[in-house]
């Protein structure tokens, strides 16, 4: 499926235990988190899953490197690819977690 028909969310670490990460594209080991570990980001092809849709944190919107908020604008508040790149192109707030063993 194609970047921009992918589809993204955040949302609050303290989900992280009792989320299915079986519904969606990432693993929790690897997963894109914000500098303070307090958010974590999921994404996924198709409808959004289930699993997703019943997270309490969920947010639908941050800001981007310039402070200005990106709404997501897919279906439920989540992002689209382009509305997510601009949330992770902001400096020092959010980080890939790499695999284990890979550190540099």
């Amino acid at each position: 499926m194609a970047w921009e028909n992918r589809r993204y969310t955040i949302f609050n670490v303290s989900e992280t235990g009792s989320f299915d990460w079986n519904t969606v594209l990432d693993k929790p080991a690897l997963c894109r988190t914000n500098i303070t570990g307090s958010y974590v980001l999921a994404k996924w092809d198709g409808d959004m899953p289930s699993a997703v849709q019943s997270l309490t944190t969920r947010v639908s919107s941050s800001a981007d490197k310039n402070a200005s908020m990106v709404n997501g604008s897919g279906e439920s508040g989540s992002f689209t690819w382009s509305e997510i790149q601009s949330v992770l192109d902001t400096p020092g707030v959010w980080y890939h977690n790499p695999p284990s063993g890979s550190e540099g």
